[in-house]
């Protein structure tokens, strides 16, 4: 089952995330040929390195850089990164891994389930469906903000 959908830079490759088989798959646009970009075996998990042994649990939205896919990890509470030309994924946010201090109190993100790029590479945008807002990062020095959103419950528009 495909939920989210990227293209590479170049215009000739989709990139999907494939959430029921916990894998990132290429569609080359030309050809209509499919092939696993990362994530194997058909289950989940929170593995990262080679592309086949990387494992994921329900990634569910994807935004392509140059030469990165950032990936919504959603069962995992996790933003992952697969390069392109190999498959090799990390983790590049995980609950706990990075939180954020709203209302003195500190906050991580719960459930992604989906990702932006800005044009010019500088800011990740993370939806959070659990903690209800958008989380914005620089990829660059690991920061992370709350752009939108209460954190605690539904407010309108979020």
């Amino acid at each position: 089952e495909a939920r989210g959908v990227g293209v590479t830079a170049d215009g000739l490759q989709a990139v999907v995330a494939d959430t029921w088989n916990h894998v990132i798959r290429l569609v080359d646009l030309g050809t209509s040929t499919v092939s696993t970009l990362a994530g194997g075996g058909g289950q989940p998990g929170l593995v990262d390195g080679v592309a086949s042994q990387a494992r994921f649990s329900s990634p569910v939205g994807v935004a392509v850089s140059v030469d990165t896919v950032f990936v919504a990890d959603s069962s995992n509470a996790a933003v992952r990164l697969v390069a392109l030309h190999d498959g090799h994924t990390s983790t590049f946010l995980a609950r706990s891994s990075r939180s954020v201090t709203v209302d003195n109190a500190h906050r991580d993100v719960w459930r992604p389930v989906d990702v932006a790029i800005s044009t010019d590479g500088s800011s990740v945008f993370v939806v959070d469906v659990s903690r209800h807002c958008i989380w914005r990062m620089d990829p660059g020095n690991s920061a992370i903000a709350v752009l939108a959103g209460p954190l605690e419950a539904p407010s309108p528009g979020l």
